[in-house]
């Protein structure tokens, strides 16, 4: 996300994205997080049936609910 992925990992503790694969942002969100990762970035992704909608929202926030607790 950054140019120092050291600085950032040790200060964030948790980055989650998530994206319905039908959504309109998926297309640019996927390779944008995977460039992140590359660079040496913690970052989880999740993609989820469906589109910009409840269903995914309600998805991805149990997923990140059980990552920071």
């Amino acid at each position: 996300m950054g140019a120092a992925p050291e600085h950032y990992n040790s200060t964030i503790d948790v980055t989650f994205v998530a994206c319905g694969e039908k959504g309109f942002r998926s297309e640019y969100t996927a390779p944008q997080i995977a460039e992140s990762a590359e660079k040496g970035d913690h970052i989880i992704y999740g993609e989820y049936p469906g589109d910009h909608e409840w269903n995914v929202w309600r998805k991805s926030a149990k997923d990140f609910l059980q990552l920071i607790f």
